[in-house]
């Protein structure tokens, strides 16, 4: 998958950009419904992109997939 790929979904959008040194960065790129219909709270769909700085290109996309989060116990 292309970072434009990812970039070009509805309300994906770079959330840090971090230098790993040695001529790379690291991007964060996140996303995606972090409430689902069944009321379920998730994380965003994060990726860690890899760029090599002096070459200017993508070396590394890692998916890191939402996670469920405890949803909070109802007032009685």
């Amino acid at each position: 998958m292309a970072v434009k790929e990812i970039l070009g979904r509805p309300g994906y959008s770079v959330t840090g950009v971090f230098g790993s040194g040695a001529g790379t960065a690291v991007v964060y790129v996140e996303g995606g419904n972090t409430v689902h219909s069944d009321g379920s709270i998730w994380t965003p769909d994060m990726y860690q992109v890899t760029v090599d700085i002096t070459g200017n290109k993508v070396t590394d996309i890692k998916h890191i997939g939402p996670r469920s989060l405890p949803t909070p116990a109802a007032e009685p």
